[in-house]
């Protein structure tokens, strides 16, 4: 190899006969990477006093039509996939981070958990409140995830 020269890697891509480098699969999978807010209406209150919309916030790399048709709900929800409304997408290549702190910021908050098995896979995900707040919920992580990495960057160039 001569010094001072660059090689990029290259492969097929999966979609067609198109070459891609290495930067561009790299740059395509990680912009796959979205976390959500969906929300369910007209969900079933035991009580009076809770909202009737209840909101899941996740993360997935898979198409997000895709993702809520394997909800798999069951008993009184059976069916009601088709019902989620997806309220928001935010792409990011640390959605998958950004998950574990958004339930952490959520349990810090007291935001109820709905905790219906009913829901199906990740129904641990799923709370009472609107697409709003969760979506509130959302940016405050980002935000805070940000503050963390620039005090953790801080922190190492004083040592």
């Amino acid at each position: 190899m001569v010094k001072g020269s660059a090689t990029i890697f290259k492969c097929r891509a999966i979609t067609g006969e198109k070459t891609l480098s290495l930067f561009e699969q790299i740059s395509e999978k990680l912009s796959s990477k979205c976390l959500y807010v969906v929300s369910l209406t007209n969900y079933p209150k035991g009580e009076i006093s809770r909202p009737d919309t209840i909101t899941k916030g996740g993360y997935t790399e898979d198409d997000l039509e895709y993702r809520i048709s394997k909800f798999n709900f069951s008993g009184k929800l059976k069916g009601k996939e088709k019902d989620i409304s997806i309220d928001y997408r935010h792409f990011r290549f640390n959605a998958d981070s950004l998950e574990k702190l958004l339930h952490l910021v959520l349990k810090i908050k007291g935001v109820e958990k709905v905790n219906d098995k009913n829901l199906g896979s990740g129904y641990t995900e799923w709370y009472f409140c609107s697409p709003k707040q969760m979506n509130a919920h959302v940016l405050t992580t980002i935000r805070a995830y940000r503050k963390i990495l620039k005090e953790k960057k801080a922190k190492q160039k004083r040592v």
